[in-house]
């Protein structure tokens, strides 16, 4: 069949899920870019939940503390996230409230 682009403007997309507001929630792994990253900075590695709302714009539903995120969630009760998801020994599961 025909592709077309349902929602489009992200970087580094690692995984999506539908809430059941059905909305898109996108993650990204590292909202920056990989080539931004710098060792030095962790900040340079922040990962980002985004929403896409019905005219296709972008809210960022969570930034702050997702650091190389690799898969997503979207349950009732909330968003789970892996943080740390390429980092051996150091990955989590953390949970962003809706």
């Amino acid at each position: 069949g025909e592709v077309t682009a349902y929602a489009e403007g992200f970087t580094n997309i690692i995984d999506i899920g539908f809430g059941d507001d059905g909305r898109l929630y996108v993650l990204e792994l590292v909202s920056g870019g990989l080539l931004n990253v710098n060792p030095d900075d962790p900040a340079t590695a922040a990962g980002a939940l985004i929403r896409v709302e019905a005219d296709g714009t972008h809210t960022e539903v969570q930034t702050e503390g997702l650091v190389f995120v690799t898969g997503l969630a979207v349950l009732d009760d909330g968003f789970y996230v892996s943080n740390f998801g390429v980092m051996p020994g150091a990955g989590q599961v953390v949970r962003v409230d809706q």
